[in-house]
Parts: C-alpha cells; structure tokens; sequence
C-alpha cells in the first residue's frame, strides 16, 4: 500500500475502481478512447465495465 503499486491487467487484482482511476494519471484519457473506438459496446468485457463504466 505505501508504494501505491498499479496492477497488471493480464492478471487478477480487486482494486476498486476509484483508486485505480486515481493511480493512473491519464485513466479519464483512456475512458473517451475506449468510448469513441467501440462507441456500441462491442467489445466490451465485465473489467472494462466495472473499470471504465459508459
């Protein structure tokens, strides 16, 4: 916890999606990218939506 370490997305973690958000600095980036690439949801998976909800 006092290194605020960021999780490897190959493997399983239980971060909550606010602190993950908070440790990555360009997470509101990725968000509208994931948004304006698969604007229908095609290939969204359950990570993305607990992570990067639409």
């Amino acid at each position: 916890a006092p290194f605020a370490p960021r999780p490897h997305w190959g493997k399983v973690f239980v971060t909550d999606p606010a602190e993950l958000a908070a440790r990555y600095p360009r997470h509101a980036d990725f968000a509208a990218l994931l948004r304006h690439l698969d604007p229908t949801g095609t290939f969204r998976t359950e990570l993305l939506d607990r992570h990067f909800p639409r």
